[in-house]
């Protein structure tokens, strides 16, 4: 367990070694007063009688020490007793002001909503400064963070493991919610044990794994800086031409969420360029071909071209981008990077770089567009995805409707799955941007979503075809990124399916299921 220990430690320590000189000098002074004319100590109860009175500051008088070692030890005890008295009112403080008051307000809690972090650094910080914005009654509980790291009234912190705080935090009233954000294996570890209690568990992870645990929650941040990227920075033509600089985790994410969501139909034509080592992008990806053309440009397709060799010798690609988005994992070199293009290309040159920077740093760049930011991350929308489980919710509940069942339920359905509703949801905005062209917007509300159902009902008769050929891509596209193929037989083992052929060669009734995704904009108006 992930428990702070060092300060408990060193208390105990000092009380065995306290409780031992005490025992030697209780022996000292009976073998020094014992038999000595006058003396009135002459047993080893009366030596311990004496010690007590004596440290306890009551002194009755009634048995002093006379010879000149009792009478030494006997200055050690009124000195021990002087320390014994402050070290009791240290501890009442710290009991009151640590752990006991820091226990009760977690179990009582006044009826606030617990947010459990098993760590104090900068991403729980972030992530606390938008709960406790959002939510008035939020009271955030940190189980690695000394009590002067944390501001705030409405912030504690605990020395428990993950499970212990939850379990106490259960015994009051309100929710709970554990965050588990330590960058460790031993955050999956918590996060299985977390699983039985119930309460809902987000743990971050460099990549989500396959498999579902229930009641957990994972969450990447290269994921989410990749959500948020295309969110605020949409594409703007279909037929954009888009360059990557980057080789590590973040540049696949952005490459592969831009394939999601950038499906306007068959009139698109999108350009990506990748400039980096991306053979584990393609090693992953082993249907890649399906979606776009590689390396190469076909009609009425996307292309991907991916380059090895240096930036500096792909002068050309970049001249011709609409925009650059430099996206390499480490920061220091997106910076060098925008500094190098700068005093290369045209002025003016979209490029979008991936950089944590203070404000005074950002306003200095304040001509630049900057992305990526840990307070732009690490916000409940993208971790906790509350509107995004919210839409994908809504949408399995919409087309368990159209498919005349009620099974499965949303707790049923397969990581997997539950992943394909929650890129069905991010897809949205690409269909309101289809519907409601011109529109500016970075996030969904219910009068957005109602003005686009609006229009999706004005235009459907003449576009209906189109709008299920798009979502019908958009499909294809998620299985074919997770290599699915076309078969005969749906074998979630095998990961074939019927429907990963030509729009044309649809059944009309598997056509017709395609409309939920664009229905469901009707029925978003109480999402938060």
């Amino acid at each position: 367990m992930k428990t702070s220990r060092t300060g408990g430690g060193t208390r105990r320590w000092f009380i065995v070694i306290a409780a031992a000189v005490w025992v030697v000098l209780v022996l000292v002074l009976t073998a020094a007063e014992k038999g000595v004319p006058g003396s009135r100590i002459n047993s080893l109860g009366d030596a311990l009688w004496y010690s007590l009175v004596t440290m306890s500051t009551v002194g009755y008088g009634d048995m002093v020490p006379v010879t000149p070692l009792g009478r030494a030890v006997g200055v050690v005890f009124v000195l021990m007793g002087t320390g014994l008295f402050a070290l009791l009112i240290g501890i009442a403080f710290s009991l009151l002001s640590g752990q006991i008051l820091s226990g009760l307000r977690l179990r009582l809690g006044a009826g606030r909503n617990k947010y459990i972090f098993n760590v104090w650094n900068d991403q729980s910080r972030a992530l606390t400064e938008h709960i406790v914005r959002e939510d008035p009654r939020a009271l955030a509980v940190y189980l690695k963070a000394s009590q002067d790291a944390l501001p705030g009234a409405r912030q504690l912190h605990l020395e428990a493991a993950p499970e212990q705080a939850a379990a106490l935090a259960l015994r009051g009233r309100g929710r709970v919610s554990v965050f588990l954000m330590d960058e460790q294996v031993s955050d999956l570890e918590d996060a299985i044990r977390l699983s039985p209690l119930g309460v809902p568990v987000y743990c971050r992870v460099d990549s989500e794994p396959p498999w579902a645990v229930p009641n957990v929650s994972f969450f990447s941040p290269s994921q989410c800086c990749a959500r948020r990227y295309w969110q605020e920075h949409p594409a703007e033509s279909p037929s954009e031409q888009i360059t990557f600089i980057g080789s590590g985790r973040l540049c696949r994410e952005l490459l592969e969420q831009a394939l999601l969501v950038n499906v306007y139909g068959e009139r698109q034509a999108f350009v990506y360029h990748v400039i980096g080592d991306m053979d584990g992008f393609l090693r992953e990806h082993t249907q890649l071909h399906f979606i776009a053309s590689i390396n190469s440009r076909e009609s009425g397709t996307d292309a991907i071209y991916f380059h090895t060799t240096s930036w500096d010798q792909q002068l050309d690609v970049l001249e011709q981008s609409d925009r650059v988005i430099l996206c390499e994992d480490d920061d220091a070199k997106d910076l060098e990077l925008l500094i190098a293009l700068r005093k290369c290309l045209t002025p003016g040159k979209r490029i979008h770089t991936k950089l944590e920077c203070s404000e005074r740093t950002r306003e200095f760049l304040k001509d630049e567009t900057i992305f990526g930011s840990v307070n732009d991350i690490f916000t409940p929308d993208l971790v906790i995805r509350q509107q995004q489980d919210a839409m994908a919710r809504r949408m399995h509940a919409l087309y368990l409707e159209g498919a005349g069942t009620d099974t499965p339920t949303w707790e049923e359905l397969s990581a997997f799955t539950k992943a394909s509703n929650f890129a069905v949801a991010d897809h949205l905005f690409t269909k309101i941007r289809i519907l409601l062209p011109g529109e500016t917007f970075t996030e969904i509300t219910p009068a957005l979503c109602a003005k686009a159902y609006k229009a999706y009902l004005a235009t459907q008769e003449t576009e209906l075809d189109r709008y299920r050929r798009i979502e019908h891509e958009r499909f294809m596209r998620f299985y074919e990124l997770h290599n699915w193929v076309c078969a005969e037989k749906r074998d979630n083992t095998a990961r074939t399916h019927p429907l990963l052929c030509p729009f044309d060669r649809l059944p009309e009734n598997e056509k017709a299921k395609d409309d939920y995704a664009w229905a469901i904009l009707g029925r978003l108006e109480d999402c938060p």
